[in-house]
């Protein structure tokens, strides 16, 4: 998976859930938490499908409830970073 979609769930992540929640997971799981994920980066499926498993069992949610928290809200991660990208005036190419 590359870097920004990931980056984005986990940005996504701390704000709607407690941000420690989300570092401690990664640092459970063995991710750099000190890490700048890069847009090019290549990110292993299972580690970032884990990483919302383990997110989701310390929120007492289900993963499928967590991503579609993440979904809803990645819009709003995706905006910040990007701005220019809704300048548009259509989102067909989102």
């Amino acid at each position: 998976m590359k870097g920004t979609v990931v980056s984005t769930w986990i940005n996504t992540m701390k704000k709607i859930f407690d941000n420690d929640v989300v570092i401690k997971t990664m640092k459970e799981q063995g991710w750099d938490t000190e890490r700048i994920i890069g847009p090019l980066d290549d990110i292993d499926d299972n580690a970032a499908k884990e990483l919302i498993a383990g997110v989701a069992k310390k929120v007492g949610k289900t993963p499928e409830v967590v991503w579609r928290e993440i979904g809803k809200n990645n819009i709003r991660t995706f905006h910040k970073w990007f701005p220019s990208y809704f300048e548009r005036k259509s989102l067909k190419g989102f």
